[in-house]
């Protein structure tokens, strides 16, 4: 049994990520583990979308998904070493705005 069973590799596009993300998959390498890259789409970085109607909020959001689920895989293919394939885990961050 290997030490890790899965490694997790948030990334946000940037240099920093591609460093961590090599390290990430010489670790999945070494002890035998399953990789998995995870992207967070911002979805309240765009307010206006606040003020549309629900069928125009389901529209934008699943492109936001869909556009950041595509960006994810060409990333990784762009920045991976080619040895083995990682699991994608994309998530939405919603911010919440506390009342009181």
């Amino acid at each position: 049994m290997s030490i890790f069973e899965r490694v997790l590799c948030p990334v946000n596009f940037s240099e920093f990520s591609a460093c961590a993300f090599g390290y990430a998959q010489w670790i999945a390498r070494r002890y035998k583990s399953t990789l998995f890259i995870q992207c967070i789409v911002e979805v309240w970085r765009h307010p206006s979308i606040s003020f549309s109607t629900v069928e125009g909020y389901a529209e934008f959001h699943k492109f936001l998904v869909e556009r950041g689920d595509q960006e994810l895989k060409e990333w990784v293919k762009s920045n991976s070493t080619g040895e083995g394939h990682p699991n994608y885990v994309l998530g939405e961050y919603h911010a919440l705005v506390a009342e009181g």
